[in-house]
């Protein structure tokens, strides 16, 4: 695409146009840095949110093993740790060493 200029005919001057049609590049690294930054926004915006809506009781569900007896398996998200295959009586020691004062 040939640039175009134009003529000012109070001070007889020609000038150049500071952008021609080679700002397609530009504008499409703008573009795509624009969309890194919103999707780097969103995922910080995600991130927060369920950071502050987590709860800090631990996730407790109950399984049958082999036998047809009920095992107790919990997820403790704010250390990490992990029990599987509990009776109900490991379970509530696991839990009161998780609240012991």
């Amino acid at each position: 695409m040939k640039p175009t200029f134009a003529y000012n005919s109070l001070s007889n001057q020609v000038y150049w146009p500071l952008r021609s049609g080679g700002s397609q590049r530009t504008a499409s690294y703008q573009t795509a840095d624009q969309n890194r930054l919103l999707t780097q926004l969103s995922n910080l915006f995600s991130m927060l949110v369920s950071k502050l809506t987590a709860s800090s009781d631990p996730f407790i569900w109950s399984t049958q093993d082999a036998s047809g007896q009920t095992v107790w398996n919990a997820k403790d998200e704010t250390s990490g740790k992990v029990i599987r295959g509990a009776s109900e009586t490991e379970m509530r020691v696991w839990l009161e060493e998780r609240y012991r004062f």
